[in-house]
């Protein structure tokens, strides 16, 4: 397996429901990381960037949250429609030079 140089980790924390909002569960972020990760494979980008779900990113209102690293690249708020868009962005990031 190669190592990737990017990751685009989504919180997909779990809370109960007697506790407070969790950007992961309270904001369907298992789907939104698939929906990524099937934008990434589309691209042929998955040898430079992984999209992987995390524990607690440590931001849980208003989410759903992710962070590309090591770029430090936050993103927040978003839903399925946004996808395609966060991942301009992160191929933005990554490859400044590039045409997206």
């Amino acid at each position: 397996m190669t190592k990737p140089d990017n990751i685009l980790f989504v919180c997909a924390n779990a809370r109960g429901a007697d506790k407070r909002e969790s950007c992961g569960t309270s904001h369907g972020s298992a789907e939104l990381c698939k929906l990524l990760r099937d934008e990434v494979k589309a691209r042929g980008l998955k040898p430079q960037l992984r999209v992987t779900s995390s524990g607690c990113l440590g931001h849980c209102y208003g989410g759903p949250h992710a962070v590309l690293m090591p770029a430090d690249k936050w993103f927040s708020g978003f839903d399925a429609d946004d996808c395609s868009s966060i991942i301009d962005a992160v191929q933005q990031t990554i490859s400044p030079n590039s045409n997206v």
